[in-house]
C-alpha cells in the first residue's frame, strides 16, 4: 500500500495575482509495499505538450516599472516652460503678420481709391486751361498802424530804483546785481519790436570788457503804438561785482529788432557799497 510520507501544497502564485486565481499544486508520495520503494509526484500544472499546442495561459502579468517622483516633477516643469515659450513667441509673430496684412490692405485700398478719383486724361483735341500763377508773399512781423496821434519817438527810462543788488553770503568784498528794470515808451504810430542790451562796468573795467553784453530783452509781439512797457532783465551773467568802492555804470542800449538800428540809450551810476 502506498504510504504518503509528505503531502505539501506548494503555492506558486505571484504576490501580485488576484486572490481567486487557481493554484498550481504538487503532491509527492512514496510506495513502500515492495522491496524497492517507489516515489511518485503528481501536479496539476499543464504539461509541455499542452504548452506547445498553444494552450493559453490563464493570466498574463505585465509589470510597469516605477518612475521616480523627481523625474515626474521635472517633466511637468519642462512641459509648463515649453507652453509658456510657445505662447510668448507665437503672439508677437501673429501680431506682426496681422499688422503687415492690415497695412498692405490699406495701401491697396488707397491705391484703388486714388485710381478712381484720378481724372481721366484729356484727349488730344481738348484744350487744357492754364491755371493762373499765384504769388507767394512773405508775411513780415505784425506792424499795426494806429490812428491815434502820438508825440513821436521812442524813449528809454532807467532809474536807480530799478537796480536790484544783493549781498553774497560769506563775502564782504563783492555783491551781485540780480535784476535791472526800466521803461520803454513807444510814441510812434506803429508797433515797435525792441532789442534791449545790458552793459555793466566800472572805472577799473578794461575797455574790451565794457562792450560785453550781460543780458538782453526782446519782445516778438512788440510794443503797441502810443504805449509804454515796463521791462525787467533778470538773466544777468556775470552778475557778481567786486571793487565796491567804485560806482557801477548800468547802461541800456535799445535797438529796433526788425532793422538792428540803434534807437536810444540810458544809463545810471550805482553805488553797491
Amino acid at each position: 500500500m502506498a504510504k504518503i510520507l509528505e503531502d505539501d501544497i506548494i503555492d506558486l502564485r505571484h504576490d501580485d495575482f488576484i486572490d481567486d486565481e487557481p493554484k498550481i499544486t504538487r503532491k509527492v508520495s512514496i510506495d513502500t509495499s515492495s522491496e524497492k520503494p517507489k516515489v511518485s509526484v503528481t501536479s496539476n500544472a499543464p504539461s509541455k505538450t499542452q504548452q506547445k499546442q498553444g494552450k493559453p495561459a490563464e493570466h498574463i502579468v505585465i509589470k510597469i516599472p516605477k518612475i521616480p517622483v523627481k523625474y515626474v516633477e521635472r517633466g511637468f516643469y519642462w512641459i509648463v516652460i515649453i507652453i509658456l515659450l510657445f505662447l510668448l513667441f507665437k503672439q508677437p509673430v501673429t501680431d506682426f503678420f496681422s499688422s503687415s496684412k492690415i497695412v498692405l490692405e490699406e495701401e491697396i485700398a488707397n491705391a484703388e481709391e486714388n485710381l478712381e478719383n484720378e481724372p481721366a486724361a484729356p484727349s488730344s483735341n481738348t484744350t487744357v486751361p492754364t491755371p493762373p500763377k499765384t504769388e507767394t508773399k512773405t508775411v513780415p512781423k505784425t506792424t499795426t498802424i494806429s490812428t491815434a496821434k502820438c508825440s513821436g519817438g521812442i524813449t528809454l527810462n532807467l532809474q536807480d530804483s530799478g537796480i536790484r543788488s544783493e549781498a553774497i553770503l560769506g563775502r564782504d568784498d563783492a555783491k551781485k546785481i540780480s535784476a535791472v528794470t526800466f521803461i520803454i515808451n513807444n510814441q510812434e504810430s506803429e508797433v515797435f519790436h525792441p532789442d534791449a542790451k545790458l552793459y555793466i562796468y566800472d572805472a577799473s573795467t578794461k575797455s574790451d570788457f565794457k562792450d560785453f553784453v550781460r543780458g538782453n530783452y526782446q519782445l516778438d509781439l512788440g510794443i503797441p503804438a502810443c504805449t509804454e512797457k515796463t521791462v525787467t532783465i533778470e538773466k544777468i551773467s556775470p552778475k557778481i561785482f567786486a571793487n565796491l568802492d567804485e560806482d557801477k555804470t548800468v547802461l541800456i542800449k535799445l535797438y529796433n529788432d526788425d532793422t538792428d538800428i540803434f534807437v536810444t540809450s540810458d544809463q545810471v551810476d550805482v553805488d553797491l557799497s
